[in-house]
């Protein structure tokens, strides 16, 4: 090992290349490879994870509070079940101690489906009592600071809660959120109905032995068809409430499905792209590993003849060789390893997870393996090539020659095949997410806070008048007006016509607020009177609506569902990345007599003004409900940015990992000039004395590189355009497919390409020939 210690030393530039990309790509890998870990482990952990099954409707998680006791009793096969059900944040009191706590309610034999480790009370009958609540282990350190918590009282509404005991946290490998608080499901009878409200409780069931989750979900929907007349069979006529699915616990979470509240969903994609993406990266730190260490043999090969004619066998030099590669890889690993563990804190922040970087039998094994191969790989091809020459060719320095020609090429090509299709990616998700970022919405969303209200005591209209009484009198305040359903969070109303069923996505506004989201009045029929309707121009178009023909809906009590008072442009729903409900159009309806939220025009700076409003609000909540409660704000634009947040961080992960994998193959194919233009110096030196110029010898030694990067081009364009086009498909407000990125990225490459080996190419080109021979 001495030797090649020695050999380092002597090729500083060469080993520094190496160890930077691999060192590199072996700390994103491991951070990634962590993380994807977590998120596929989510719901795998508990001893029940592939009995425990989610009921819901087709496409999403949850029913209604009384489904199971409803429906279950008349299905054999549904051998046991339990729910947990979220509750809106909890303002709670601890003596002089305010804190506002994440609640769920459970059924009392939760903790005998799920494991979760209690301390306290018998997991096996838990809160039988009304009164009675556990807390998780964060909370109780939270507030209780090392004390014991058991026993202890919780004051919640003027009303008392006994803490019975002390619950594991739900971690990052929970299909569940975080929670502080757990109350008996009794409390929910009171707070939604047993029928109504779906998705407002997550019921899981375990099923006997012989019974499929595709037959139990046929049998439920026949109960749910025959309970509820809106519920349909499936979603041929557009209706909202539909199907019946049973969801395995560890399936849930890349299922795909919509949740509320407790459970947790993940996107399969993005975990799948960043894990692509940085194998990818790890593939191309290796072939710049392997190409380096190939080209580098031949420095090597008098060395290796020695070695032979001294005694040792080809054998032999081959595992010194693989020695060596497995010295070299696990010392990048290493240094891969610390690089996880600086990152950690900002892979976590761009990923919003908490990545669990655990070092275990199975990660152990998985990590020498990997060690292990490309040590394998990088070690026996040098050898390979070193035992097809005798000693004396080496000496002639044919080997040298014929490594060469054969593997750098091929590895240039695929390095560049690696940077051209990341730069046409990572090209295509900054347009689309540039794109995304400035779709208009088609109201005025800047400067305006969205504060919600309805935790004040909804629909009662003291303590929200009050609210923005004293909001008014800001000198940052222009203007405030009421909303129960704003564009952002607008609600969705089925509409029945020739028993086919239309979406109204309706925002329901005060005549202030309309005025302060700015929507452009196209045509007006009547004054906006409480209760009736702007339509937008779709609106207009698909239900017909004109001056003589403008009331829509059922009737009820002589009054149409929907009174249009007129046509405004229109605007777009939600944020940037939801996908519209199929045949839904967007109605506002003027409310001046009911409040969830506030929306405020301000002025001025936007901290100071959003400081001014939570002081004001924190006053009239403890008036009002004895706790100086957090308000629940954002400015809308801030709030409609904020949507993309996961998909812009995918795309900075993107570009971070097209930017090293630029930089390694840049740096590789700058090693690689150098070692080239070694080899040619003699020739270029010859050819100048027999009257070449200068630019002739820089093409000359250019060519093979330029060669290399062109058809390396050709190879990713349609490999591009096949993950461009994937990737644009995921998304409803998506650009048109951008031809000219496809030219970009091979112009950016050919030109990184060029710019890599430029230096030492003029270098070399430029020399004295007289100097190039003497030194032959």
């Amino acid at each position: 090992m001495k030797s090649y210690f020695t050999f380092l030393s002597r090729n500083k530039v060469y080993a520094a290349i190496e160890m930077l990309g691999l060192a590199l790509a072996f700390g994103f890998i491991i951070i990634l490879a962590a993380y994807a870990r977590t998120e596929f482990g989510v719901g795998t952990k508990q001893p029940l994870s592939k009995q425990l099954y989610a009921i819901g409707m087709e496409n999403s998680f949850g029913m209604t509070l009384g489904t199971a006791e409803e429906f279950f009793p008349s299905i054999p096969e549904i051998k046991s079940w339990t729910r947990i059900a979220y509750l809106e944040d909890k303002d709670i009191t601890i003596g002089d101690n305010y804190y506002s706590v994440k609640a769920v309610a459970v059924d009392s034999n939760f903790l005998q489906l799920f494991d979760y480790r209690l301390r306290g009370c018998n997991k096996n009958r838990i809160l039988t009592s009304a009164d009675e609540i556990l807390i998780s282990e964060n909370f109780a350190k939270k507030a209780f600071d090392g004390e014991d918590p058991i026993g202890r009282t919780i004051t919640q509404k003027d009303k008392n809660y006994t803490i019975a005991g002390i619950i594991e946290d739900f971690g990052p490998c929970d299909v569940f959120n975080y929670c502080d608080v757990f109350m008996c499901m009794s409390v929910m009878e009171g707070i939604v109905p047993k029928m109504d409200q779906f998705g407002s409780t997550q019921t899981f069931v375990t099923l006997a032995d012989g019974a499929t989750p595709d037959s139990i979900a046929l049998k439920l929907l026949d109960k749910y068809c025959g309970y509820w007349d809106f519920y349909k069979r499936d979603a041929s006529q557009g209706d909202l409430f539909y199907g019946s699915s049973l969801t395995r616990l560890d399936n849930i979470y890349f299922s795909g499905f919509e949740s509320w509240g407790d459970i947790r969903v993940g996107k399969k994609k993005t975990v799948e792209i960043l894990l692509v993406v940085a194998l990818v990266l790890l593939v191309s730190a290796i072939f710049n590993y392997i190409n380096l260490t190939v080209a580098q043999a031949g420095k090597r090969a008098k060395e290796m003849a020695t070695r032979r004619l001294m005694g040792e066998s080809q054998m032999g030099i081959m595992h010194r060789y693989i020695r060596e590669s497995f010295v070299f890889t696990f010392g990048c690993f290493a240094l891969g390893c610390v690089l996880a563990y600086c990152l950690k804190p900002l892979m976590n922040e761009l990923l919003t997870t908490d990545i669990q970087l655990q070092v275990d039998c199975t990660s152990a094994i998985l990590a020498f393996m990997l060690i292990c191969i490309i040590s394998l790989i990088s070690g026996t091809l040098p050898a390979l090539i070193s035992s097809r020459f005798k000693p004396i060719d080496v000496v002639k320095g044919s080997f040298r020659f014929r490594n060469k020609m054969v593997f750098s090429r091929v590895f240039i090509v695929c390095q560049n095949v690696i940077s051209t299709v990341l730069i046409a990616v990572a090209l295509t998700m900054a347009i689309q997410m540039r794109h995304l970022v400035n779709l208009p919405c088609g109201y005025n969303n800047e400067n305006l806070i969205e504060l919600y209200t309805y935790t004040l005591g909804f629909p009662d209209m003291d303590a929200p008048n009050e609210l923005a009484k004293r909001l008014r009198s800001l000198p940052c305040v222009e203007e405030v007006g009421r909303y129960i359903h704003n564009p952002f969070n607008c609600s969705h109303n089925g509409l029945e016509e020739n028993e086919k069923t239309s979406w109204i996505s309706l925002s329901s506004l005060d005549s202030t607020s309309f005025k302060l989201l700015g929507f452009k009045v196209v045509e007006q029929y009547s004054a906006p009177l409480n209760g009736t309707c702007w339509f937008t121009e779709d609106a207009k178009k698909r239900y017909g609506i004109t001056e003589q023909n403008r009331d829509l809906g059922c009737m009820s009590e002589g009054v149409p569902e929907y009174q249009c008072c007129g046509i405004i442009a229109d605007y777009r729903s939600r944020d940037a990345l939801t996908t519209p409900v199929n045949d839904s159009h967007n109605v506002v309806m003027i409310k001046n007599d009911l409040c969830a939220g506030l929306l405020i025009k301000v002025t001025g700076d936007r901290k100071k003004a959003a400081d001014a409003v939570a002081d004001v609000w924190r006053k009239v909540a403890k008036e009002y409900l004895g706790v100086p409660k957090e308000p629940q704000m954002n400015y809308l634009d801030d709030q409609l940015n904020n949507a993309l947040t996961g998909e812009r961080n995918t795309m900075t992960l993107v570009c971070i990992f097209t930017g090293l994998s630029v930089l390694i193959s840049a740096l590789g194919l700058f090693a690689m000039s150098i070692y080239y233009a070694e080899q040619q110096k003699k020739s270029i030196a010859l050819h100048k004395i027999a009257g070449a110029e200068t630019h002739q010898a820089v093409l000359k030694l250019s060519r093979p590189f330029v060669v290399a990067s062109l058809i390396a081009i050709v190879i990713a364009t349609p490999i591009s355009i096949k993950l461009m086009q994937h990737y644009l498909e995921g998304f409803y407000n998506r650009i048109p497919f951008p031809w000219w990125v496809l030219i970009a990225a091979a112009m950016i490459s050919l030109a990184i390409s060029v710019f890599s080996i430029l230096s030492q190419i003029l270098k070399t080109a430029c020399a004295n020939p007289i100097d190039s021979i003497k030194t032959e």
